[in-house]
């Protein structure tokens, strides 16, 4: 059985379609980084840590 979004769920889709073509606008870049393969590692199995090994926590 499928579940049924909340009003809530609807309610922010809804909301958010007219920045479908303009992402930019509801998303921003809060720091850019070089990554070698070490990093890449690290941070596919970082699981929610992400941002702490990215440097940004």
């Amino acid at each position: 059985m499928k579940a049924v979004p909340g009003i809530t769920g609807i309610f922010i889709r809804w909301n958010s379609m007219d920045y479908t073509d303009s992402p930019e606008s509801l998303v921003s870049t809060i720091k850019e980084f070089k990554v070698d393969q070490a990093m890449l590692s690290q941070m596919q199995n970082a699981g929610m840590y992400l941002l702490k090994i990215a440097g940004v926590m």
